[in-house]
């Protein structure tokens, strides 16, 4: 009896901890999951490669692959090679995790997927141990150095509560987007729907890398799980994101809804602000951005693209982003820095106005590319050297610049201009009339408005330069305020 006691133990080499057979490897695959922070199995099946090697590099598959995980993402498997291995995850097509029900889908699953209820993200299609984000205990099976379980003949590939968990451990990298809720009133974020992409151009520019509608904190999670895609190592120019929608709305106090744009642009003018219009395609590139969403200072993306990474100060893109374009939508990229502007609200009153000068918004902009701490809340119109552009629910969707809000100069579906008198003189300007449809009065009734437009410049003569600026902030004001008493 005490020699078989013997045999056994020298046969099976008990593990220390639990008394767990070595001549076995148990792990655990697990996820970190930054909606509750908190490590989560791998759903049940996902397929596991265990690739064996030697100290001369020599590699052997092993001969069950693949395994197998169970529903607490754990394997269990006979190790054929006391040496070394690590181990291979390899899907056949493009694979998510639902976290909301820890399952395995793919994209045909998408599609009929209801991304407000649901939360996924993408698995790169192949990736291990040694070029992915994993977190492992200190045990003496791992080398943190090779990032690969080395000298199995000494060492039990187990933990010390039994299963070895190996967590994936991303970068989750945070993104908001904002927009102004026109029947409420008050900025908001987009409430969990937007599936978005990452990519690395340096990698591939026309299939995604990452690509998550995870959502915390009124943002979008997304991770970056290959190695090659750290912030540490990648160009922060080459990273771009996007995301599509079809017929989506967030409708005022009720959150992501579906409608027809024909079916919104015949409702009444203020029913028609209660339901925001999300971008049909959205891309980052040459796009400004802020850190969280009370943020007033506005950065290049491509500078911002390795920040993020805390969900208390994520990047922010505001949707509300006004952008010129032609009528075909195509973003214009003339813009001369010294150019003023003015915005008007949906109430025709100037938005921002300047202190001196009533008449031009404050702020400057060095392209043409106008975030909404310029333009301010529901603007209308953008006026610019006499020009005058029409801001509806347009985006622009060719060009430098995609998913903003397009100003379009003249538009004729809510405006007509017309010149009434040419010059006398040649320093005493044109007069045109421009009447805008889809505008608000003071007490917010619907009614087009009249604007009167002048064009013209005034000569000093014997006067101060105490007198000119007098003039300049209220001479232009009171001549107005004299033509409205005319009645």
């Amino acid at each position: 009896m005490t020699e078989n006691r013997l045999l056994d133990a020298q046969t099976h080499r008990r593990n220390r901890y639990i008394g767990m057979d070595n001549r076995y490897g148990y792990l655990q695959f697990m996820y970190h999951n930054p909606v509750t922070n908190s490590n989560v199995p791998f759903p049940s099946g996902t397929p596991i490669n265990i690739i064996y090697f030697d100290n001369s590099g020599a590699e052997t598959p092993h001969s069950g692959n693949p395994l197998s995980t169970d529903a607490q993402g754990k394997i269990t498997f006979f190790i054929e090679h006391r040496t070394n291995l690590y181990f291979e995850i390899n899907f056949d097509q493009r694979t998510y995790i639902n976290i909301t029900s820890n399952r395995l889908i793919h994209d045909s699953d998408i599609n009929n997927l209801d991304t407000k209820t649901n939360m996924i993200f993408m698995l790169p299609q192949r990736f291990n141990l040694k070029n992915s984000k994993w977190t492992i205990d200190s045990v003496p099976v791992y080398d943190t150095a090779t990032r690969t379980f080395r000298n199995l003949e000494a060492n039990p590939l187990s933990g010390a509560g039994g299963h070895l968990p190996v967590v994936l451990t991303p970068e989750w990298q945070y993104f908001g987007f904002q927009f102004y809720d026109q029947h409420a009133r008050t900025r908001r974020m987009v409430p969990q729907y937007i599936i978005l992409n990452g990519y690395n151009e340096d990698i591939d520019e026309d299939n995604p890398v990452t690509k998550s509608n995870v959502f915390k904190d009124d943002s979008i999670c997304l991770p970056w799980i290959e190695d090659r895609n750290s912030k540490d190592v990648r160009n922060a120019q080459k990273i771009v994101l996007n995301f599509r929608t079809t017929n989506a709305y967030v409708d005022s106090g009720a959150g992501i809804a579906r409608h027809t744009r024909d079916e919104v642009r015949a409702m009444q003018l203020k029913e028609r602000f209660k339901h925001y219009d999300l971008p049909e395609y959205w891309s980052s590139k040459n796009w400004g951005a802020k850190f969280g969403q009370d943020g007033n200072a506005y950065f290049a993306f491509s500078g911002m693209a390795n920040m993020g990474f805390n969900s208390t100060a994520p990047i922010v893109f505001e949707l509300d982003t006004v952008v010129i374009t032609d009528d075909e939508l195509e973003y214009d990229d003339d813009w001369d820095n010294d150019n003023h502007f003015t915005f008007f609200n949906i109430n025709m009153a100037i938005n921002n106005p300047q202190t001196n000068r009533h008449y031009w918004t404050q702020g400057t902009v060095d392209r043409n590319f106008f975030p909404m701490g310029i333009t301010g809340n529901h603007p209308r119109v953008l006026a610019v050297n006499g020009r005058f552009y029409d801001i509806t629910d347009k985006r622009s969707v060719e060009g430098d610049i995609i998913g903003a809000r397009a100003a379009v100069r003249d538009d004729s579906s809510v405006h007509y201009g017309e010149e009434v008198m040419r010059p006398y003189h040649w320093v005493a300007g044109n007069i045109e009339l421009h009447y805008f449809a889809d505008t608000l009065d003071q007490s917010d009734n619907v009614l087009a408005s009249l604007l009167v437009y002048w064009s013209c410049e005034f000569e000093a003569d014997n006067v101060t330069d105490a007198q000119v600026e007098n003039f300049r902030r209220l001479g232009m004001t009171n001549a107005k305020n004299v033509w409205e008493r005319k009645g």
